[in-house]
C-alpha cells in the first residue's frame, strides 16, 4: 500500500532498476529486491532467513548468489549499504549478462526513499514471519503438552485407501518443526493381501 500510495519517482528515471532492502527482527532476516521499470513497481522478491552474525556480508553473497543465478541484472541496483568487492561484481555482471550494471549506496532523494521502502518491506515480511514462528512453536509446545510429550519436531501423518479390498495405496506426509516438508512426502503401493486364517506381522 504504501508502495503503490506514494509516488517518489517520475516515470523513465526508474526504466530499469532493482532496490535492494533488509530488514530483521530478534529471530529473522529478510533480503528483498523490488523491481522497477518506467517508475513503476513491477515485481518483488524476498528471502528469510535466520539471524546473520554479519548483515552486510549477508546481503553481499544474497546479492552475488541472487543475480549470478538468475543471468541477468538491470542498469541499476540501488543498494542499503556498500557490498563487498563491488567494482569486482560489476565487471562480472557484465561479463555473464552482456551490459553494465550499476551498483550504488544513495545517500539522499528520491532513491535513498526508495531503499528505506525496500528495508520496510524486508522488516515487515521477517515479522510475518517471525509472528507466524511463533504460532506454530506455541502449537507444537501445547501438542506435546496433551501428549505428555516433548515438542514434536518431526510429525508424519498415513493414510490408507482402497478399492473393495485391491488397489491398496498409502500416503504420507511430513511436517518439521510445524512445517509441511514436501520432499520427504511418499506414496506406497500396497500387495493385495491373501486371504489366509492366520496373518503374520
Amino acid at each position: 500500500e504504501a508502495l503503490g500510495q506514494k509516488q517518489l519517482v517520475t516515470a523513465g528515471t526508474l526504466a530499469d532498476t532493482d532496490v535492494i532492502g533488509y530488514g530483521q527482527t530478534e529471530a529473522k532476516a529478510c533480503f528483498t529486491v523490488l523491481h522497477y521499470c518506467g517508475g513503476n513497481l513491477l515485481d518483488k522478491d524476498f528471502e528469510t532467513f535466520s539471524l546473520p552474525d554479519d548483515p552486510e556480508a549477508a546481503v553481499s553473497s544474497l546479492l552475488k548468489q541472487y543475480y549470478l543465478s538468475r543471468g541477468s541484472a538491470p542498469k541499476i541496483v540501488l543498494l542499503p549499504f556498500a557490498v563487498e568487492d563491488s567494482a569486482l561484481f560489476e565487471q562480472l555482471l557484465e561479463q555473464q549478462c552482456g551490459r553494465k550494471t550499476r551498483l550504488r549506496v544513495p545517500q539522499r532523494g528520491d532513491n535513498a526513499a526508495l531503499v528505506a521502502l525496500a528495508n520496510k518491506n524486508a522488516l515487515e515480511e521477517a515479522e510475518r514471519i517471525s509472528s507466524r514462528d511463533e504460532k506454530i512453536s506455541g502449537t507444537l509446545q501445547l501438542l506435546g503438552k496433551m501428549l505428555s510429550l516433548d515438542p514434536p519436531r518431526r510429525i508424519e501423518s498415513f493414510d490408507i485407501s482402497n478399492i473393495s479390498g485391491t488397489d491398496i495405496v498409502a500416503s504420507m506426509v511430513v511436517f518439521e518443526d510445524g512445517k509441511p516438508k514436501r520432499s520427504a512426502y511418499k506414496r506406497f503401493k500396497i500387495d493385495n493381501l491373501k486371504e489366509q486364517d492366520d496373518y503374520e506381522y
